[in-house]
């Protein structure tokens, strides 16, 4: 069975009459990079891609049993995010929480002040998402994975090395 991820990247509606919203472009390229991987295609399902900002509860009841949550956090919406991650864990406690985006510290800080965030993606995404799906997926360890912090088993805060893509043309 393919493990379940979903990817949030949430905005408001705008309009009286005709309702719009903002089309969630950072985690659809970061999606569609990942999931042009065969064994990332056949190892995992991308879920419905979560742009709306509706109440988290409901957001969370229509969730299959999530392996990841993949959290795309911008000054609009780190709040949000953050009280969405929070009852994720509540629900799944074994889902993997991964925030990335322009509000993530590089000091990981987000890591010590809220227990519900597994992982921080620093700068872009493509490439690191990738590498940590396929670690996960071959069991390795996330120190190997860059442009990441995460907690290890004792509890300490890691910060793997920072790349920068030099090549960007292979992307979606």
């Amino acid at each position: 069975m393919k493990k379940p991820v979903y990817f949030v990247q949430t905005n408001s509606v705008f309009g009286s009459d005709v309702k719009s919203a903002y089309l969630p472009y950072s985690i659809g390229t970061i999606a569609a990079y990942s999931w042009a991987d065969e064994r990332i295609k056949s190892a995992y399902s991308l879920e419905k891609f979560i742009f709306i900002r509706e109440d988290p509860d409901k957001i969370v009841a229509e969730m299959k049993n999530p392996y990841l949550v993949g959290l795309s956090c911008y000054v609009w919406s780190m709040e949000y995010n953050k009280a969405l991650a929070q009852k994720i864990k509540a629900v799944y406690p074994d889902c993997i929480v991964v925030m990335g985006g322009h509000s993530i510290s590089p000091d990981a800080h987000e890591l010590r002040d809220y227990g519900y965030v597994d992982i921080l993606m620093h700068g872009e995404g493509e490439e690191p998402f990738k590498e940590l799906l396929l670690a996960l997926l071959d069991g390795k360890p996330l120190d190997g994975v860059s442009n990441i912090s995460f907690r290890n088993d004792a509890g300490e805060i890691v910060h793997t090395e920072i790349k920068v893509p030099t090549d960007i043309s292979d992307y979606p």
